[in-house]
């Protein structure tokens, strides 16, 4: 998946439970190179976290090379992973919803 400068990514938990998120990624274009890096969040509250940032610079794209979440807790969580576009053609936000699991 490439993120674009309007791009970011979402994680909706449904219980205060801890949960652990990694994203790794690499940018490429616009003169960035790098070996990739990685976003690491903790969420311990039933709310929506932006796990990933877009990305910054012109014709720069940040190309995501897995995601993973870990529930801690004891308690199950539902989870759910949205790509949200804040640069749509008609200046509108669009959310899609990519993956939504319950991880006990």
């Amino acid at each position: 998946m490439n993120l674009r400068s309007s791009d970011s990514l979402a994680l909706v938990t449904s219980a205060a439970t801890t949960v652990d998120v990694d994203v790794a990624y690499n940018d490429e274009g616009g003169g960035a190179t790098g070996n990739g890096s990685n976003t690491a969040t903790a969420i311990t509250t039933a709310t929506t976290t932006t796990i990933q940032v877009a990305p910054t610079g012109a014709f720069v794209r940040r190309c995501i090379k897995s995601i993973s979440i870990c529930n801690k807790d004891s308690s199950s969580n539902t989870v759910t992973v949205r790509l949200v576009d804040t640069g749509g053609s008609d200046g509108t936000a669009a959310t899609v919803q990519l993956y939504k699991v319950t991880l006990a």
